[in-house]
Parts: structure tokens; sequence; C-alpha cells
């Protein structure tokens, strides 16, 4: 994906080579990659053939989230450049990134609504081999502000000590594991209350057996989409639980986290690192 970003950037810039990129490069870039269709990259042999098939019909290009998507990776190679001396800025400041006015808010989830999921009376039996995931991922999303995507793909090897202190390495060091952008890699200690409630005890019981991922082994069918499970299991979970409301979703955890990290008041940079968010409250 972020291969077929750079490929695209240097096609619709019709450029060879970085150092040929400049600020109005970048601003073209953001104008022009409106007007990609989809599925471009099925129909061409060559770079060179991208400009031509550029469209004025929105209905027939790509969607904002892939405009996102691609500049994000576009200004970070740039930004990987400038830190090499290769150009002599990564032109962040040129980069438009566009609003997606027709996303859906996602909501935290208040006490009420997680006194509902967590209700030890319906909420997944920790003890049962089945369930065992549908227990610890939410929980992780909770209390670590961690996307599903991160902790479905986690390997035992991903629980690491460092400093003495237990943590989480969030990074995409195989094939079937992959992070957002730049910032989502990143190592963070496990929180204590999950150490207290038996996760290391857990995930000593997944080395024990030799598994190789934390929670699912290898999907044949679509690999590397480890949350599948998860996704698939918690909007049902949800409702039964009572809740309805379509902003209350799995991604909730996570904006409950960052609410908390605020009325906590924990600096924004801190914020950041923990979260794997990039310029997240600027």
């Amino acid at each position: 994906r972020n291969y077929m970003s750079i490929q695209l950037m240097f096609g619709l810039l019709e450029k060879d080579y970085v150092e040929e990129i400049t600020k109005y490069e970048c601003r073209k870039l953001c104008e022009l990659v409106y007007k990609v269709p989809k599925k471009w990259h099925q129909v061409i042999k060559s770079d060179k053939e991208i400009p031509s098939l550029l469209t004025n019909n929105p209905n027939k290009a790509i969607k904002k989230k892939t405009v996102k998507g691609i500049l994000l990776t576009a200004r970070e190679f740039l930004r990987f450049a400038a830190k090499e001396d290769i150009i002599p800025t990564g032109y962040g400041e040129f980069f438009d990134m566009p609003i997606r006015l027709d996303q859906r808010e996602r909501k935290p989830f208040d006490s009420k609504y997680l006194r509902k999921i967590f209700n030890p009376k319906v909420y997944p039996d920790p003890h049962s081999r089945f369930y065992m995931p549908n227990f610890w991922v939410p929980i992780i999303a909770l209390y670590q502000g961690c996307r599903c995507g991160e902790i479905c793909q986690l390997d035992t090897d991903d629980v690491v000590s460092y400093k003495k202190i237990p943590c989480f390495d969030i990074n995409e060091n195989s094939k079937d594991k992959s992070v957002k952008n730049w910032g989502t890699a990143r190592i963070i200690p496990i929180h204590p209350q999950l150490i207290k409630m038996g996760f290391l005890s857990y995930v000593q019981y997944r080395k024990q057996e030799h598994y190789k991922k934390l929670f699912f082994d290898k999907i044949e069918k679509e690999p590397g989409n480890y949350r599948k499970k998860i996704t698939t299991w918690f909007p049902k979970y949800k409702e039964n639980v009572g809740i309805t409301e379509a902003e209350k979703v799995f991604h909730s955890f996570r904006h409950t986290f960052a609410t908390c990290a605020i009325e906590k008041r924990i600096p924004t940079e801190y914020q950041n690192a923990l979260g794997g968010w990039v310029d997240h409250g600027i």
C-alpha cells in the first residue's frame, strides 16, 4: 500500500527523483490526487501512464479516505527524505489533508456504557480457550488506547521487557503485520491493571503452547486480517448488552482512552507516544 502511494506520487508529478520535488509539486499532488480513478493500479503498466487516467467524475475517483492515506504516505516519505538530507525540507506545511465530512462521529464510552460492556455476568469468560481473545482485546483497547488491528496482530514476542517494564511492541516486522503511519510503530508500557488481571500469565500460556500469535492464528483466506473475528463479534455483543447507538463502536475504546488522557492532563506528546497519534491535538 505504501509502495503504491509513492508510485502514484511520482507518476502524478511526472518525476523520476525525489530531489525534483518542491513545494509546488506538493500542492499539485494535493489537487491531482482527487482525480485518480478507482483501481488505478490494476490498469497501468508503468508510472508514466498515470496522468492519462485522471477523471473529473467524482463518482469514478478514489474516496477521500484513500486520498488522505496517499497524502499521508507521501508526506512521511518526504519527511524521511529531508531527515536523510536528500531534500532541504519535507514540505509538510504544503499538504492539505481532506476532511471527511461524511464520516460518522465516533464517541467515547462513558461509565454507564462501560458497565454494560464489562458486566461480568455476560462478558466473555477469560478461562475459555475460545473466548480468551474476546476477553482481552477490548480490555487492552480500553487501557492502552490501541487500534483493534494493532492488538489483534500482536505476536507473543511483541510482549517485551524494556528497562524491566513489561511493554507492548507495536510494529510491522513481518508481512502479516502493518502500522497506520510512521508514528504508529511504538513501544508502550503495559497498564498495571492488565498485569493485575493476569495478562502476563495469559502471554506465558500462549508461549508455552507454542503459539506465534498472541490472540489469533493466521486466517488463510485473508492473511493478516486478524481483527475480523473481533470486528464481527463486538457489534453483535454491544447490541446484546443494550448499546444500539451507531456512533458507539469498537473504536470508541480509543476515544475513551484519549478522553481520559485529556481529563488527567497528560501532556499531548505523551498522549501521542502512547496512542500512536501523529500531530494529535495540534
